[in-house]
């Protein structure tokens, strides 16, 4: 049985104080929360007004002009 008494403790039983697991030495900074939510909701933003611009010119000239965009840009 083992009674806690004279025996040695394991440094690594404690709470993690690096919640990465990265070496304390590294120099690397993990990249803060708020830039990267900044950066997903700018994303997002761009998508869905890109999408939006699409169908709104959609609607207005109809596909073909959207396909004659395409493909001016593609040559």
């Amino acid at each position: 049985m083992n009674s806690g008494v004279g025996e040695a403790r394991d440094p690594t039983d404690g709470p993690v104080r690096d919640p990465d697991h990265r070496a304390s030495g590294s120099k690397q900074q993990p990249v803060p929360r708020k830039l990267r939510r900044l950066l997903l909701l700018g994303g997002g933003a761009l998508a869905l007004t890109t999408c939006f611009a699409i169908l709104l010119i959609w609607g207005i000239q109809g596909p073909a002009y959207i396909f004659d965009l395409i493909a001016a840009y593609c040559l």
